[in-house]
């Protein structure tokens, strides 16, 4: 297996059978009302595949994660992570402003269907930007490229057709690459100047003597766990600058947001009710705050000074 894989890369030819998958759709818990946007797509691949690709993850996030190339606060794709530290982050963030009483803006955002927004050709320049080999660049590229395409329904397969150029939920390969497609726009985000809500804590490294305390400092206007992304800001005009950023990275990749479902609340606020929102998204649609409890990562936030 080994051996044939190894060929694959040095031809840069992949086998037509890894091109060729069957999409599951699977129902959201919401009624179906015989359209495909309610349900989620996932690819059925070929086992082959998806061993040499596994084996492909997890020497490439080896390398990933010991030379920490990707900077982006995203925190999947690489061996180790879970998503315990961006929630962990979020409730630090909340609490710090509560006992500070300082200003913080929360909004999370829902993304449709990430996977189908992965353009080959922006992760093709992706990829090489951080210095993957033009080969393997190559590979992967042709791996996701004209897939042959059948959906599993009630009355069997349908009818083959060719995808466009995305990448498929459920290969082993595709939550690393996501993560190196998505990169750039945190890091971009993270480099703003006079931006950002800054935490503090003062460490006592010797109790009697002050002149050894060290001051440590943290500043994460956005984190992610796959598409599952969070913006923290200390005001409005902050937070509407980073949002966008990251609406002309959705414009230019053709990605749609969920206003639905994408929350915001308010720790402190200091503008009036009706200026308490943000426009987010390619339809630049407007996220009133809320003073009910959001969701992030299945971990229920809220912006009450009361911690019950």
């Amino acid at each position: 297996m080994v051996k044939f894989g190894n060929l694959t890369l040095q031809t840069g030819l992949v086998p037509m059978a890894w091109k060729t998958s069957v999409i599951l759709p699977i129902p959201k818990p919401i009624n179906f009302e015989y359209n495909i946007l309610n349900t989620r797509p996932i690819a059925l691949l070929d086992c082959f595949r998806k061993t040499f690709t596994k084996m492909i993850t997890n020497r490439l996030s080896s390398v990933l994660k010991q030379c920490n190339v990707l900077q982006g606060y995203n925190c999947c794709g690489l061996s180790g992570e879970c998503t315990s530290e961006p929630i962990h982050l979020v409730n630090n963030f909340i609490e710090d402003a509560r006992e500070n009483s300082k200003e913080l803006w929360v909004l999370t955002q829902d993304m449709k269907k990430a996977f189908d927004s992965v353009g080959l050709e922006v992760l093709k320049r992706a990829m090489l930007r951080i210095d993957i080999p033009a080969s393997l660049v190559e590979w992967i590229i042709a791996l996701f490229k004209h897939r042959h395409l059948k959906v599993a329904t009630a009355y069997g397969l349908s009818d083959g057709f060719t995808g466009n150029d995305r990448i498929d939920q459920g290969d082993a390969l595709s939550p690393l690459l996501w993560r190196i497609f998505y990169d750039p726009l945190l890091i971009r985000i993270q480099q703003i100047k006079d931006s950002r809500y800054e935490m503090k804590v003062t460490w006592p490294n010797d109790i009697n003597d002050p002149i050894t305390w060290t001051q440590y400092r943290l500043q994460v206007p956005v984190c992610a766990y796959m598409d599952d992304t969070i913006f923290l800001e200390s005001s409005r005009f902050r937070m509407q600058n980073i949002v966008d950023i990251a609406n002309e990275f959705y414009i230019i990749n053709d990605i749609d947001i969920n206003a639905k479902k994408s929350e915001l609340i308010i720790i402190n606020p200091t503008v009036e009710w009706h200026e308490q929102n943000i426009e987010l998204g390619r339809d630049r649609s407007i996220i009133q705050a809320t003073n009910e409890e959001i969701r992030y990562l299945r971990v229920w936030f809220s912006n009450k000074l009361s911690r019950r």
